[in-house]
């Protein structure tokens, strides 16, 4: 054996025993045979944990409408998708953004429809809004949050708001705006 190799074994043995870990060899120059000797086999990968067979209980299983929004940007023709569902432990509405397409994170968290139309209905008719206006139903989180929830408002399956004609980011309500808010909110069933 070389010096090299025995200098690698050496310091592979001292790395052995102060973190109890194996450490990999350091390269050496010596023949193929040596360096066969020397290379340790690679740990087997880690497999993710399976997910436990138990049922997990959602509240919001019951979901009474799917839909799309487009983005707000005009250079783009991506969606942001969204759900309304009835949480079955207090019988009321919840709105979450689902996903979106071309990426952008957002908040995957319910909020109370009843939270939203309070926002909603705060705004004057006809005046113009930021996005900015929805972004404390998320008490913070993503930058993307208030602009994508806007954008499934606006959708044609809500309809509660619509773009203003001074620019493709500021909101006005919808001049059907309590006709929409009263579909809405009889998805609850009551």
């Amino acid at each position: 054996m070389n010096r090299k190799t025995t200098k690698a074994k050496s310091t592979t043995k001292q790395a052995t025993e102060s973190t109890g870990q194996q450490a990999a060899p350091e390269p050496t120059t010596g023949s193929g045979q040596e360096q066969a000797a020397n290379h340790q086999p690679k740990p087997p990968k880690a497999t993710p944990n399976k997910q436990s067979d138990v049922p997990v209980d959602d509240p919001f299983e019951k979901v009474v409408l799917s839909g799309k929004g487009k983005k707000l940007s005009p250079k783009t023709q991506n969606h942001v998708f969204f759900e309304v569902a009835i949480n079955k432990g207090d019988d009321r509405l919840y709105l979450r953004l689902s996903r979106n397409e071309g990426g952008g994170l957002h908040s995957k968290r319910w909020l109370l429809v009843d939270d939203v139309i309070v926002v909603l209905d705060q705004q004057k008719p006809k005046v113009p809004f930021k996005s900015v206006a929805l972004r404390d139903l998320y008490g913070g989180g993503s930058a993307n949050n208030a602009g994508f929830l806007a954008a499934a408002l606006r959708s044609k399956d809500l309809g509660l708001i619509q773009a203003s004609d001074k620019s493709p980011f500021l909101h006005v309500l919808n001049p059907d705006y309590e006709a929409a808010k009263a579909k809405l909110l009889a998805l609850s069933g009551k």
